[in-house]
């Protein structure tokens, strides 16, 4: 198991002088007590609790309190890099499975020297949830985030529909609990508001980022969003499939949150927003055929999307949550998602002028017909923030792809 991580970065009370934080889990200082607390309760999980950490505070405004800020660097760039669909943990019981993780390792190794990213967002399915059990969760979680944590890079996390199979100890709930406790200055995934989400919906949030450290309002937001679960688990002797749509309560949650936010900075910062599984409303764009000149592979036909799983058809259930985000957020850059391994392509819907983007198949794990490993990449300038943003897929092996500009 990963140590807590333990780089001499600040909380605000350290930094004001104040020593009111305790110390614990490995000498790292804590969120007062929280941690603390957290070490005598995870002896009997792998994971530690069944519920999530405590969000940091009841801020609207300030979700991060003892993180350090993220910003704009001095030239003022940020660079983004997503890793989805790692599936590690596929297969262990075979010489193929293992050697699949290492393949990961050394892709995600080498995009992180060579992009050198301000964050990392995981848009999902990190871990092949079938085959992790008690003995080998924390171990596939941990090579996961290693690379990140030796280089001090921060990240954000949602989760896919293998992230959760609970009756082999594995759930959105229990990852993103790991990931505050073995990071807690590096991890800004956290939990959605009380009563946001649904079942398994653990992860709905925002995360700001500054222009600079002394800004009162952030230059952008990154939305992250909880599709949930598909997978069929066994409940009580029954087979259950779990639902796959962001549910109905995260959009009057995003609806509420975006008017706040406005009202509270005089604007609401343009926004990127991430989901595992693609909205359904997606695969209307495929089937009607994607705009002429749209860049990357489009292999994944038909593609896989939101509220299909119980009927073998979209139901159109994210729906309620996919008119609030494009209502309430309108000047978004895209919507990114995993899920579809063959597909890596940008485009702008019809009717709502959406654009959505996939995110590229990161891990060695998972299905790949020959499609090739990547990362999508999104650098931001901050004075290009109302106009444009540049995309590219950084590829494991050969020429990077698709490099366009997106505007607003």
């Amino acid at each position: 198991m990963l140590h807590v991580y333990s780089r001499g970065i600040r909380t605000p009370t350290e930094r004001s002088g104040a020593s009111g934080c305790t110390r614990c889990c490995h000498g790292q200082p804590a969120h007062c007590r929280m941690l603390a607390e957290l070490c005598l309760l995870t002896a009997a999980s792998p994971l530690g609790p069944s519920s999530w950490l405590p969000r940091d505070t009841n801020d609207r405004l300030n979700p991060y309190p003892s993180h350090p800020r993220l910003t704009f660097a001095s030239d003022g760039s940020f660079k983004l890099a997503v890793l989805s669909d790692l599936h590690f943990g596929e297969a262990r019981d075979t010489d193929w499975g293992p050697q699949q993780d290492v393949n990961s390792t050394s892709f995600v190794n080498t995009l992180l020297d060579h992009e050198k990213p301000d964050i990392v967002v995981f848009d999902g399915d990190q871990i092949t949830g079938e085959n992790t059990f008690s003995h080998n969760v924390t171990d596939n979680l941990d090579k996961i985030f290693e690379p990140l944590i030796q280089r001090g890079i921060p990240w954000a996390s949602t989760y896919g529909n293998h992230d959760h199979t609970p009756a082999k100890n594995l759930s959105h709930a229990r990852e993103l609990e790991y990931e505050q406790r073995i990071a807690p200055k590096l991890a800004y995934t956290r939990p959605s508001a009380p009563g946001v989400g649904g079942d398994d919906g653990v992860a709905n949030y925002w995360v700001p980022v500054f222009g600079n450290g002394d800004d009162d309002v952030p230059e952008l937001l990154i939305w992250m969003f909880d599709s949930r679960s598909s997978i069929a688990v066994k409940e009580l002797g029954d087979t259950v499939q779990r639902d796959d749509w962001v549910h109905e309560t995260v959009g009057p949650w995003v609806t509420e949150e975006a008017a706040a936010l406005k009202k509270a900075w005089g604007r609401l910062p343009p926004g990127i927003a991430f989901v595992h599984i693609p909205p359904s409303v997606e695969l209307d764009m495929q089937e009607n055929g994607l705009p002429d000149g749209t860049l990357g592979l489009n292999d994944d036909k038909p593609m896989s999307v939101q509220s299909e799983a119980n009927s073998g058809t979209p139901t159109g259930a994210d729906t309620e949550w996919y008119d609030a985000l494009t209502t309430a957020v309108t000047n978004l850059f895209a919507i990114v998602s995993g899920h579809d391994h063959g597909n890596e392509w940008c485009a702008i819907e019809s009717t709502k002028k959406t654009r959505f983007c996939f995110a590229k198949h990161s891990g060695h794990g998972g299905y790949n017909r020959e499609w090739g490993w990547g990362s999508r990449v999104f650098s931001f300038e901050v004075g290009k923030l109302s106009q444009s943003v540049e995309t590219w897929i950084t590829m494991q092996y050969g020429p990077e792809r698709g490099r366009q500009t997106l505007r607003i």
